[in-house]
């Protein structure tokens, strides 16, 4: 009978905790959500009226590969990707207004 009452308690305490579970909210999708880019005039410079350097930063999936930060008066970010090897940027700049 007490291995009985303890196999049902056993059950019990491995069943409650799924019962007590409920489904968290689906985070809402963004939508029209586009980051905007913009062609370099040339690819050995960047323009001064993007302003100063804010930083430098890298990333491992891209060996060889440095993001140059730029934030101009209006406070737009710009984000040039220059490559160590062939000492060139690359041509498209990702623009990042700020609102």
């Amino acid at each position: 009978m007490l291995r009985q009452t303890g196999l049902w308690l056993l059950v019990l305490v491995l069943l409650l905790p799924a019962l007590s579970c409920t489904r968290l909210p689906e985070k809402p999708a963004q939508t029209g959500v586009q980051v905007g880019s913009e062609l370099l005039p040339a690819l050995d410079s960047i323009p001064a009226a993007w302003g100063k350097l804010v930083s430098v930063t890298t990333n491992p999936a891209y060996p060889g590969w440095f993001q140059l930060w730029f934030e101009d008066e209006s406070n737009t970010v710009r984000m040039a990707a220059f490559n160590l090897r062939t000492k060139q940027f690359d041509s498209n700049a990702i623009i990042l207004p700020r609102r």
